[in-house]
């Protein structure tokens, strides 16, 4: 199965910062992106407890299971509190952002079907709000999406939808990096990040976002500070790697590679590998160590292109 991710950087110095931050993003990305899902959560504590039983009821006909996970220590193995949803928790839990000031917080949504049931129990769709765990001051904003649940594939307009709300999101957060593609994780970063680089529980070049640049995605957003090593929007049209260059209020880029994603492979990628190259996070890319049908340049090292 293929999955959608979309992902922002960005900064927050403080709990009350954080806790706006990520209040209006699991707010926002739930209703803007996944409508229907949204539109199904339901109105009191209904829901039950998924126990791996495909025939158990576990919510209302038609309706939306969802579950609010919460870390509140800087490890996947404390600190964890999950809850079904419902409007009263829900709520509770985005009024006690600063107070609480968790390491990670997402709310996992997925269809029922006309008996409750849930339609498939690998396929949710989760919108994320996660500090780094070495310097918790940054923080990364995530949506990732199956493609059974989200028709990118099928409709032009749904990659239309995603990447306007990664363009908008990225100058309200003002964000130094950005990608959306189907060859990263929640976890582990870009394809770049896990083909170059030890796994761990956050990607190491998080920090470091506009000192190095993290992946070359089918739509990608680099910091100011990169822009400017790669000659800023003229010498990237002129490249021809992209099929669009946008400056963001903030002077960051919005760098799309091809009109659809399934177009982004091949010379494609290769392109934009070479344009990139200059900036992108250096290491020899080695393909057993990157996911399957990632779109990379398999063995290339940026450092080759680099003075």
């Amino acid at each position: 199965m293929r999955w959608l991710y979309l992902e922002l950087t960005g900064r927050a110095d403080s709990a009350a910062e954080f806790a706006r931050q990520a209040r209006s993003w699991l707010t926002e990305a739930r209703m803007g992106l996944f409508p229907e899902l949204s539109r199904g959560l339901p109105d009191g504590a209904v829901l039950r407890p998924y126990s791996h039983d495909l025939d158990a009821t576990v919510g209302p006909p038609r309706g939306t299971w969802a579950q609010i996970v919460v870390y509140t220590e800087p490890t996947p193995f404390r600190g964890v509190r999950s809850t079904l949803y419902a409007p009263q928790p829900w709520q509770r839990t985005l009024d006690d952002l600063a107070a609480v000031y968790p390491f990670d917080i997402r709310l996992i949504m997925s269809p029922l079907d006309a008996a409750g049931r849930l339609i498939d129990a690998t396929a949710a769709v989760s919108v994320v709000v996660s500090r780094d765990h070495d310097d918790p001051r940054w923080v990364r904003f995530i949506i990732k999406a199956p493609a059974s649940l989200v028709a990118w594939q099928r409709s032009a307009q749904t990659g239309e939808d995603w990447i306007a709300f990664l363009e908008r999101w990225a100058g309200r957060l003002d964000a130094c990096y950005g990608h959306l593609t189907d060859d990263a994780d929640d976890t582990s970063g870009t394809a770049l990040e896990m083909a170059t680089q030890r796994l761990g529980l956050d990607p190491p070049t998080v920090p470091r976002c506009h000192e190095v640049l993290r992946g070359y995605s089918w739509v990608t957003i680099c910091s100011p500070e990169l822009a400017g090593r790669l000659g800023g929007v003229p010498a990237l049209t002129a490249s021809g790697a992209f099929y669009q260059v946008r400056e963001l209020p903030g002077g960051q880029l919005l760098l799309r590679a091809t009109p659809r994603l399934e177009q982004y492979e091949g010379a494609a990628v290769e392109r934009v590998f070479r344009v990139l190259a200059p900036v992108l996070l250096p290491g020899r890319a080695e393909a057993a160590s990157a996911p399957v049908g990632a779109r990379l340049v398999a063995g290339a090292d940026a450092a080759d292109f680099q003075c």
